[in-house]
């Protein structure tokens, strides 16, 4: 091998020059190249190692079990927070559309009895019912404006909303003796035509007599249900006031007028 300084010759194997003592491998391109390719090698194999440790550490049993405990409790909490969606969806279907009436006056005197009373659906903490959403609170309006409508009076109409949903913002006597009077009416005229003519006191009794028929809402009984769907709750119970507001109707006529409108009455 050839020395790059001296140009002696060397032996092949020689690593150092026998003339002038030079490095021989200094000047060996192919040399050079096999000691960084060695180097190299020792990195890539340092890195693989570190890397296989960290993996390792990463998975053994115990990291594998917090693993699964963190996916199944992600699982459950997704799975509750469905659940309640969909309860709440079944539950709070479509908000019932208020129909209100094109006459102002109406309106004005609509607002002015609702404010007399809370909302009695017992989830909207006693909101005023003439400024409340929900579709209890709006079948109560709907209630109030059926009345107004009927040109019935103040006073009648604030009595038959105490009757039926009670919830009187103050429980004067005004209202509770206007109830009285109202029903007391309602039961003496029964008595005069010989027949026990429906009052909003049966209502529970109606209401029990059936499921929801709207067939959509998931909720089993009537009583129970407040959907908005066609032929739903709402609806029913609408039809049902408005045949005890007849007040020609025996409670056993007006679940057979209902049963026949509607179905749903229970066998």
């Amino acid at each position: 091998m050839k020395c790059q300084v001296c140009k002696y010759d060397n032996q092949e194997n020689a690593k150092f020059c026998e003339n002038c003592g030079h490095m021989l491998e200094d000047s060996n391109p192919n040399g050079i190249q096999k000691k960084r390719k060695k180097k190299k090698g020792r990195r890539a194999a340092a890195k693989e190692m570190e890397q296989a440790a960290i993996f390792k550490k990463l998975f053994t049993t115990k990291s594998l079990w917090i693993g699964a405990t963190i996916v199944v409790g992600a699982f459950l909490i997704i799975s509750i927070i469905n659940s309640n969606a969909s309860r709440n969806s079944k539950n709070n279907d479509a908000k019932f559309i208020e129909q209100r009436n094109t006459n102002p006056l109406v309106e004005a005197k609509v607002f002015d009895i609702a404010s007399k009373f809370v909302c009695g659906c017992g989830g909207c903490d006693e909101d005023p019912l003439e400024h409340c959403k929900c579709n209890y609170a709006v079948a109560q309006r709907e209630f109030i404006r059926d009345r107004v409508e009927n040109s019935e009076s103040d006073e009648k109409i604030i009595a038959a909303v105490t009757a039926k949903y009670g919830n009187l913002k103050n429980e004067s006597e005004q209202g509770l003796k206007a109830a009285a009077k109202l029903l007391a009416s309602e039961r003496k005229f029964a008595e005069k035509n010989d027949n026990v003519v429906a009052t909003y006191s049966d209502l529970d009794r109606i209401y029990n007599s059936f499921e929801c028929p709207c067939g959509q809402c998931g909720i089993k009984e009537l009583a129970d249900c407040t959907c908005g769907h066609n032929n739903g709750a709402i609806e029913v119970k609408k039809f049902i006031d408005v045949q005890i507001a007849k007040n020609k109707l025996t409670v056993e006529q007006v679940i057979a007028e209902v049963d026949r409108v509607y179905g749903g009455k229970k066998f």
